[in-house]
């Protein structure tokens, strides 16, 4: 989740995506972002709300993780 954070703040802030740490967050997260991304379409002025998404999908898998344990 951390993860999809970061990536989220790097879109925000405009990093350069051509730098190491931020090219290996996009590595790590664009598969799953990518696929949202193709069923949710950006809302507004084009704000991309895949990464949102993408973490609240996985809060609900812990928590159903978490219940079946």
């Amino acid at each position: 989740m951390v993860l999809i954070l970061l990536r989220a703040l790097s879109k925000w802030l405009e990093l350069d995506e051509r730098k190491t740490p931020v090219k290996v967050l996009s590595l790590m997260t664009d598969p799953l972002l990518t696929r949202l991304r193709r069923v949710v379409p950006p809302v507004g002025g084009g704000i991309d709300i895949s990464p949102v998404i993408a973490l609240l999908a996985l809060w609900v898998i812990a928590v159903l993780l978490r219940g079946v344990s």
